[in-house]
């Protein structure tokens, strides 16, 4: 994945050893992906390119960056009218970003960051209903 190992210049049994064992190495990464980054490295035709595409995106680069990617999960709310699946992908998303980012939690505080959707889900519903019985009074 480093580069290492570049794709051999000449046609023959070694070019063709070498992309098959790229693209192994491309399916085994890609099943360990979410869907939000295998969308975003779906045109990528090496694994050396989706490897730097993912760390150039999820590497820790600062504590700033660490700082800020935290900070979008914890103020993450469900939107009016959101789909429930929609906000759980931008959740999951603002979740893997969190942990790949370099953050470690312990496992008390990862039981916290895995009930926040519920909570937020169960939060919106619930204003969701007020307002609609609000609206109703008022007619």
């Amino acid at each position: 994945m480093s580069g290492a190992s570049t794709k051999p210049v000449a046609a023959g049994l070694d070019q063709i050893i070498w992309q098959e064992t790229d693209l192994v190495a491309m399916m085994e990464l890609l099943a360990h992906t979410s869907d939000v980054q295998g969308e975003a490295v779906k045109k990528l035709q090496t694994l050396h390119q989706i490897w730097e595409k993912l760390k150039a995106q999820y590497e820790p680069k600062t504590d700033a960056t660490q700082v800020h990617i935290l900070h979008a999960y914890v103020t993450l709310t469900m939107k009016e009218a959101e789909d429930v699946d929609n906000f759980l992908r931008s959740w999951e998303k603002k979740l893997d970003d969190t942990i790949t980012s370099g953050w470690t939690f312990p496992t008390n505080t990862k039981m916290l960051l895995l009930w926040q959707p519920i909570d937020l889900i169960t939060r919106h519903h619930k204003d969701t209903r007020v307002s609609s019985t609000n609206g109703l009074m008022h007619l």
